[in-house]
């Protein structure tokens, strides 16, 4: 939808300089209802949020529910703000068991915007789970205190306590804190524009060039009232970066507060990006994303790879790589993501994750000792699944992925939570894989196409077999 379509939709909101709006107002009627009326409050000014060109911001059902953004958007929510003037909506996210994150301007501000005309906030309820258009099913709200925990008018963040533990049922988003931000860096936003149910800006949504200034992440992702306090999204880590904020029109650019610069002020927040980077490990793995709804796994499965690959395919991050091939295994995104690592290993590129060592009951070889080089009696790039024994007789199970490169083979196991890593020469009509153990896996490759392998000195074993 073109900018000039879309300022017919007129929005009668408040206008707050160089700060985002909550949504228009609702009747007070309407607090503790699912879904908001469509009558605003008439509190002066039109004002809209920065949108880039033609209008991205797409309704997150337009998705299958394992798409990643669409789990990761079962942390966000709606915020209502209950004041004397009516009902305001925001967004916010989950962040903990017990808190969620918003904008100062939402909870306390919203009696210091001129125009609002709200003198108290009487209460504060959070929908988590609103994602169709006038739909109930699967939404809930929870009671929030209008006092925040922690607030900053500057930073423009407040850290609210939630009651009922939504976490638990629709998960939290992580957060970290890269510093600096990058220049035109692929982004995700999630919110709830204009009353209504879940949103996603991800066409042509990234970071400005510079990504920052005066202390503020600039970024391209078009935005509505509604959207304050949405979470900036780091695609490849699946992470919260920074708190969206404050839109310009004149300058077609939005502004999010970085989550580095918040965490400086706030001990909570301190320690939740702390967390997360222990969970995540050293190598920055994304942690796991909000569970999906039960009975969903498999729809649209190829749509969404393609639209998650879309924000990846220039990564240069193994770890986000890997996640993609591991949530995706039998797409031709993943067959690409494959290729990628293998060239990002190949051209010796950060983020290598070391290979694991072998444990029982997880352990999948990882591959290829160096050796003349010879031909391959047939081409083996492709998807597998493996199957084997570890050295102590535990069985394992899991897929592989086959990438050549001349006379180099390279495999990658995905077992369990592990990742291993191996590559290879043929010698002698057989296949001999170093992956860094003591000894070499030394596959037989069978007119079926299976590579049939032994390790350990024949103590182990491991089958690809194609898929």
């Amino acid at each position: 939808m073109s900018r000039a379509i879309l300022s017919l939709l007129v929005v009668i909101a408040f206008t707050v300089p160089g700060r985002a709006d909550p949504s228009p107002a609702a009747p007070r009627g309407d607090f503790g209802r699912i879904v908001l009326s469509d009558r605003q409050s008439v509190a002066g000014a039109v004002s809209l949020e920065a949108n880039i060109g033609a209008y991205n911001n797409e309704l997150i059902s337009s998705y299958g529910p394992q798409t990643s953004f669409v789990r990761l958007g079962r942390a966000v929510g709606r915020l209502d703000v209950l004041t004397d003037a009516g009902v305001f909506p925001c967004t916010a996210f989950i962040v903990s068991e017990r808190y969620l994150l918003t904008n100062h301007h939402c909870v306390p501000g919203i009696v210091d915007i001129p125009g609002a005309n709200a003198k108290r906030i009487d209460a504060v309820q959070f929908v988590a789970g609103y994602t169709v258009e006038g739909v109930t099913d699967g939404a809930k709200a929870y009671t929030v205190s209008p006092i925040p925990v922690e607030t900053d008018r500057t930073l423009d963040y407040s850290l609210l306590e939630v009651f009922g533990n939504p976490s638990a049922e629709y998960g939290l988003i992580g957060l970290s804190a890269p510093d600096p931000l990058p220049e035109s860096y692929a982004l995700w936003i999630i919110g709830h524009p204009l009353k209504g149910a879940q949103r996603i800006s991800r066409e042509q949504c990234k970071s400005g060039a510079p990504a920052i200034a005066d202390g503020k992440l600039r970024h391209t992702c078009d935005t509505l009232p509604g959207n304050s306090g949405s979470p900036v999204i780091d695609p490849e880590t699946r992470t919260a970066v920074a708190l969206h904020h404050a839109g310009s029109q004149r300058d077609s650019i939005n502004f999010a507060i970085p989550l580095s610069r918040i965490m400086r002020h706030s001990t909570i927040i301190s320690g939740l990006v702390e967390e997360h980077r222990k969970a995540s490990g050293a190598s920055g793995a994304p942690a796991a994303t909000p569970p999906a709804p039960a009975g969903t796994a498999g729809n649209s499965r190829s749509v969404d790879a393609i639209t998650v690959w879309e924000s990846l395919k220039e990564s240069r991050s193994r770890a986000a790589l890997e996640r993609f091939v591991r949530d995706y295994p039998d797409t031709v995104q993943a067959a690409l993501a494959s290729e990628r690592l293998a060239t990002l290993e190949a051209g010796g590129a950060g983020g290598q994750v070391a290979s694991a060592p072998a444990t029982s009951g997880t352990t999948a070889p990882p591959a290829a000792n160096a050796a003349p080089p010879a031909s391959a009696p047939r081409a083996l790039a492709g998807r597998y699944t493996s199957s084997g024994r570890n050295p102590d007789g535990s069985r394992y199970t899991g897929t592989a992925v086959i990438t050549e490169n001349g006379g180099l083979v390279r495999i990658t196991w995905y077992i369990a939570n592990d990742v291993f890593r191996g590559t290879g020469r043929w010698r002698n009509d057989q296949l001999v894989v170093d992956w860094g153990a003591a000894t070499p896996v030394i596959y037989d490759l069978g007119p079926d196409g299976v590579l049939r392998g032994t390790y350990a000195g024949g103590a182990a074993s491991d089958v690809l077999r194609p898929r």
